[in-house]
C-alpha cells in the first residue's frame, strides 16, 4: 500500500509534476518529485524504454499454471458435490441461531450494525479528496504515479476482502431479519440460496480477514520498519478498518452466532464423522447454527485466483501497465514458485479460519483462545520509525 495526499487535479489527461506525500516506500525525512497521470492514460506510449521492454515472456507459463489451479478447484467442487459432501442445504432458521449468552435480537442488531458500519466506511472513503499513488511497472525499474480516488481506491485485494466482510453482513442480516419478522413461516426451515450464500461468505470473509491482518501485522509493517520507511499508510482510519476491524467483526460474528447442541456421535457410524466435520456439521461439533465448512475452500482459492487473473493481471494491467503486487509479475525469476506458494497461503488461511470456527470455538476454553489469537494479530498503535543513520 502507498499513502497519498490531496492534490489539485486540473488536467488529468496529461502527466504533470506533483510532490508526492511520504509513502511506505519513501525513507523518512525525504521527499521526491514524481509525475502523476490519470488511470487509463497510455503513459507507456510516450516512453521509448517502456515500449522496448519485453512484456510477454513468462506470461504463457503463468497462464497455464492459473488454468491448472482453476481446473483443480472446479474438479474438487464437482467431486464433493457429487459425493454429497458439498451441499447447499442451509436454512434461514440456522442463520438466525444466536449464542446462548445473548438474545437472538442482539445477534440481529449486531449484524445490521456491522453492515451499516461497513457501508458508511465505503461511502466515506469514496468521498475522500483525490490524491496520488505510485505503482511499479512490470520490470520494477520505475514507479508510475496516478491521480488516485473514487472507485480506484478499491483496486487492492485488501479492499476486495473488506468487501467480502460487508457482503456477508448484508446477506446474513437480511436473512436474520426475515426470520425475526415472520418467525412461524415454514419456509425458514427449508434450505434457501440466501442462507447457503451466507455460510459460504462466512468462510471466505473469515479466511481473507485472517490473511490480510496477519500479512499486514507480521510482514508488511515490520518490513517497512526494518528499512526505516514511513508507515503512516497502515494507520489511517480506513487502513485500520480494513486491517483490524475486518478480523474483529468476523471473530465477533463467530462468537455471537451458534448455540450449543447435543453430541450425536454415538448414534452415527464412526466413518461418517470426518465427512460431517468437514462439511461443517457433525457429531464432533458442539455448535449448531453458523459454520465454516471446509469443503468451501476451493471457493476461497477461486476468489483469490479471480482477483489475480481477471483483475490484477489483465483488466488492471491493460489500463495502467503497472502492478499493485510486483511479486505477481510473470517475469519474476521464480514466478511459478511464487504462484504455488500463494495458493498454499490461501489454502492455509482458509484452514486456519476453519480451525478457529470449528475446532477452537466449540471448546469450553475456545472463546478466550479465539480472542487471544485475534489480539495477537492486531496492530492498532502506530510505532515509532527508527531514525536513519
Amino acid at each position: 500500500a502507498s499513502s497519498y495526499k490531496s492534490t489539485t487535479t486540473t488536467s488529468l489527461a496529461q502527466p504533470r509534476e506533483v510532490h508526492a506525500a511520504l509513502s511506505p516506500a519513501t525513507p523518512m525525512g525525504s521527499t521526491k518529485t514524481v509525475l502523476a497521470c490519470k488511470y487509463g492514460a497510455p503513459w507507456w506510449l510516450d516512453d521509448p524504454k517502456e515500449r522496448a521492454e519485453d512484456q510477454t515472456t513468462g506470461r504463457a507459463k503463468q497462464n497455464l499454471f492459473y488454468a491448472f489451479c482453476v481446473a483443480a478447484c472446479f474438479g474438487v467442487i464437482f467431486h464433493t458435490h457429487q459425493s454429497g459432501d458439498l451441499a447447499f442445504d442451509v436454512t434461514p432458521a440456522e442463520i438466525a441461531v444466536a449464542s446462548p449468552l445473548i438474545p437472538a435480537e442482539a445477534l440481529l442488531a449486531f449484524r445490521i450494525f456491522a453492515a451499516c458500519f461497513w457501508l458508511i466506511s465505503v461511502v466515506h472513503q469514496y468521498a475522500q479528496p483525490k490524491g496520488s499513488m505510485g505503482f511499479e511497472n512490470l520490470s520494477g525499474s520505475r514507479e508510475i504515479w496516478f491521480h488516485h480516488g473514487g472507485a480506484w481506491r478499491w483496486q487492492g485485494l485488501t479492499w476486495w476482502s473488506w468487501g467480502l466482510v460487508g457482503l456477508y453482513f448484508v446477506v446474513s442480516s437480511c436473512v436474520t431479519l426475515g426470520v425475526h419478522t415472520s418467525p412461524g413461516l415454514a419456509a425458514h426451515k427449508q434450505p434457501s440460496a440466501a442462507a447457503s450464500l451466507a455460510v459460504l461468505l462466512l468462510g471466505l470473509a473469515t479466511d481473507f480477514a485472517f490473511m490480510v491482518t496477519f500479512i499486514v501485522t507480521y510482514v508488511l509493517i515490520p518490513g517497512k520498519l526494518k528499512k526505516r520507511y514511513d508507515v503512516d499508510a497502515f494507520f489511517n482510519i480506513h487502513a485500520l478498518l480494513q486491517h483490524n476491524a475486518n478480523l474483529l467483526l468476523m471473530v465477533a460474528e463467530l462468537l455471537l452466532s451458534g448455540a450449543r447442541g447435543e453430541r450425536t456421535s454415538g448414534q452415527l457410524p464412526a466413518s461418517s464423522a470426518p465427512c460431517l466435520l468437514l462439511r461443517g456439521r457433525g457429531p464432533s461439533l458442539l455448535l449448531a447454527g453458523m459454520h465454516v465448512r471446509f469443503v468451501h475452500f476451493p471457493f476461497g482459492l477461486l476468489f483469490g485466483l479471480g482477483y489475480v487473473i481477471i483483475w490484477h493481471q489483465n483488466i488492471r494491467w491493460r489500463i495502467t501497465h503497472t502492478l499493485i503486487y510486483p511479486f505477481l509479475s510473470w517475469q519474476h525469476p521464480h514466478a511459478l514458485k511464487v504462484q504455488a506458494v500463494l495458493q498454499l497461503v490461501l489454502f492455509g488461511f482458509f484452514a486456519l479460519a476453519w480451525c478457529v470456527a470449528e475446532v477452537l470455538r466449540p471448546q469450553p476454553w475456545g472463546p478466550p483462545a479465539v480472542i487471544a489469537l485475534t489480539c495477537s494479530l492486531l496492530w492498532i498503535r502506530k510505532p515509532e520509525v527508527p531514525a536513519r543513520p
